[in-house]
């Protein structure tokens, strides 16, 4: 192992007092960093079905990439698809926009939020099975009421006195 210089071993004295290393990698055999991601419960229901049909007419029309992938990650997709093949081929024709994406678009209004009832401070429908089981797992346990999520491991060392 290569000896470490006099200025860098002060650096890192310094700093380790200030700074926690929390990936902990090289704490387990598995080098998994000791976390987990729990599983979580999807469902699907018929209007997201709908709005996958409605968003994937839309591709279809753009010859655009196959969009399931991401209406399995994200709801609202055409409210949110900045940078995607999909967005950028509907602003290519936002000036004149043919009458079959002109339908497509429009049979897929629902798919999209409601601007009307963000304005209201209205709840949204989740319109996606992760969403759902993030915001009930959330929502569940009341996490939304915490200032912030605390931490999920304990700190490194030895516990010093007064510390918890």
């Amino acid at each position: 192992m290569p000896q470490r210089s006099k200025p860098r071993q002060t650096i890192e004295r310094r700093l380790r007092r200030v700074i926690a290393r929390t990936e902990r990698v090289a704490s387990t055999v598995e080098r998994d960093s000791m976390m987990s991601e729990p599983p979580i419960t999807v469902s699907i229901a018929p209007a997201d079905l709908a709005q996958a049909s409605a968003v994937s007419q839309v591709a279809r029309t753009l010859d655009a990439p196959e969009i399931i992938e991401y209406w399995k990650s994200s709801p609202y997709l055409l409210n949110f698809m900045r940078h995607y093949s999909l967005k950028r081929l509907l602003e290519d024709q936002i000036d004149a926009p043919s009458a079959v994406l002109r339908t497509a678009i429009q049979a897929a209004r629902p798919a999209m939020l409601d601007h009307d009832a963000i304005d209201a401070y209205a709840p949204l429908d989740p319109a996606n099975g992760r969403m759902r089981a993030i915001m009930d797992d959330i929502f569940g346990q009341h996490l939304e009421q915490n200032l912030w999520i605390p931490a999920a491991m304990p700190y490194y060392g030895e516990a010093r006195a007064g510390r918890r």
